[in-house]
């Protein structure tokens, strides 16, 4: 008997440390009895009110035992007289049911001394941890027991914060999302009004096709269409909002179906790639890019794209877009060059810096000119310290109105005295050719007469190579004619710390641009970080 009462004992004492020292969690999805004086369990409560219910409840069941055993054992007294045995265990069971209910009643009194709420199974609706939640109106009256449980008027279940098919994930009777969290990122939520993550482009852009950015708030700031990226709980029944994605806010670029960054979006894009799709399935046909939100978040991560018109780089390429401090922008997508709507299909994404290392420089040769663009100068040659830019008519600073060609011309090859030991000539003293007199890239380029080098050919003013001896990206743009002479355009990355060397030994991917009959057009320099 001695040794029961001590395991009793050693248990009641575990039970009281692991109540102490509970952590929160989601009770089991049951509906729990209301207990008098005490009530019951709502949908989210934490492991202490969890246990302290179940605690109550088998005190108050283990009471009624008590009393009930004392009765029988008294009634056994009664009926066993001349039986020294029996009335000797009705005693020993009295005497027992005494102990157990004097131990339960001191176990009360010991749990409120030290935490009241330990036995007191009242629920936080607001979940104490970050995350995105289901959301259902409790609805109490003058139920105070409910009251206590939902003070708020709200039930939480925790959300899927990936994909979420809602008719197969949204509990019953829950019938918003909210995104619950204090100090952290955005939260994108892709909303679809069909299952799967279709997408119905005839209804882009109403709530139910939008891709909302969600602040971190504890408050439930309802999306209406008006507050987008200030809000942070959807209506899923009242937008019928069927299926779901989630993803955190990253810095890079984000492209849109309509012309103000509204409606749906893609995955963020932080590489240079195939454009993202917007959803599993087009319903409608696929619908053109029209605009572009580029998001920087510090120094080290401010994106800019070039935009191509064909998968995997090819075609037209828009002028660069860059965002060049921290936030968020929304970027419209420029026409092609004929005036049409672009819809880039590929982009080229870099991140810019705001500087260049000193003493960096861009080296641009011809077969017989040599131009040194430096971060020190200003104008003569042009400051590339932030983004230098040569095409026809340029009229904004740190730029050229011209071609490379033409920035080499102007420049007459003055800054660069001599390279693999031979002299540079000034460009007046250049023969022209009178059967090429715009420079044709490809009489620039090569010796049709089978010359030991393949020298270049015609007016010699034809960019060559390039050195980038800093920390550069530098975007080319050709124009060639296909065999109906229409114009066809295209451009060429040359990326950080490349050395598109002389002719003979030059970079192949370069090589083959300048080889294919392409005209330069436009040239863009822009630091990167480093």
């Amino acid at each position: 008997m001695e040794k029961s009462r001590k395991k009793l004992i050693q248990i009641f004492i575990m039970a009281a440390a692991f109540l102490l020292v509970s952590q929160p969690i989601f009770a089991l999805e049951l509906t729990y009895p209301v207990l008098p004086g005490i009530g019951t369990l709502g949908a989210t409560a934490t492991l202490s009110q969890f246990v302290a219910y179940f605690f109550i409840f088998i005190l108050a069941i283990t009471g009624i035992i008590g009393v009930l055993v004392i009765a029988i054992s008294g009634i056994k007294i009664l009926i066993s007289a001349g039986s020294p045995t029996a009335i000797s265990d009705a005693r020993e069971r009295i005497w027992n049911a005494v102990l157990g209910i004097i131990l339960l009643m001191f176990s009360v009194v010991l749990l409120r001394t030290v935490n009241p709420n330990l036995v007191n199974p009242r629920t936080s609706v607001l979940p104490i941890t970050n995350g995105l939640y289901f959301v259902k109106d409790v609805s109490c009256g003058t139920d105070t027991s409910c009251q206590a449980n939902y003070p708020d008027g709200k039930d939480y279940k925790p959300g899927p914060l990936t994909m979420a098919n809602s008719a197969q994930t949204i509990p019953a009777g829950f019938t918003k999302l909210s995104y619950k969290c204090s100090g952290g990122p955005n939260l994108l939520v892709w909303a679809y009004n069909l299952p799967d993550y279709i997408m119905d482009f005839d209804v882009n852009g109403e709530p139910y096709q939008t891709t909302y950015s969600m602040p971190c708030s504890q408050n439930e700031i309802l999306c209406d269409g008006s507050n987008y990226g200030s809000c942070n709980t959807l209506d899923l029944a009242g937008n019928n909002i069927i299926s779901y994605k989630t993803d955190i806010e990253k810095p890079g670029v984000y492209f849109y179906l309509t012309d103000n960054c509204t409606g749906m979006s893609t995955n963020v894009l932080q590489d240079s790639s195939d454009i993202p799709n917007f959803s599993s399935y087009f319903q409608g046909g696929e619908p053109p890019v029209r605009s572009l939100r580029i998001v920087n978040t510090d120094i080290l991560n401010r994106y800019g794209t070039v935009l191509t018109q064909h998968y995997q780089f090819d075609g037209e390429c828009s002028a660069p877009i860059i965002r060049s401090d921290t936030g968020s922008g929304c970027y419209p997508i420029p026409n092609d060059s004929n005036g049409n709507v672009f819809n880039p299909f590929s982009a080229y994404v870099i991140k810019q810096a705001q500087w260049a290392p000193e003493n960096s420089t861009i080296a641009l040769y011809s077969a017989n000119l040599g131009l040194e663009l430096n971060l020190s100068d200003m104008g003569d040659p042009p400051d590339i310290g932030y983004q230098y830019s040569v095409h026809n008519g340029y009229v904004e600073d740190y730029g050229y109105n011209g071609t490379p060609g033409d920035l080499l011309k102007e420049q007459g090859g003055s800054d660069i005295d001599q390279v693999d030991g031979g002299e540079w000539r000034d460009w007046k003293t250049v023969p022209e050719d009178p059967a090429n007199p715009t420079t044709a890239p490809p009489e620039c380029r090569e010796d049709p007469f089978g010359g030991e080098f393949g020298e270049p050919q015609g007016n010699y003013t034809c960019l060559n190579y390039i050195q980038n001896t800093g920390s550069f990206n530098i975007f080319l743009y050709g124009e060639q004619t296909d065999i109906e002479n229409n114009p066809i355009k295209s451009c060429k990355l040359l990326p950080n710390g490349l050395i598109a060397d002389y002719w003979p030994t030059a970079n192949e991917s370069f090589k083959n641009f300048l080889s294919e009959g392409n005209t330069l057009y436009r040239m863009d320099i822009i630091p990167r970080p480093y």
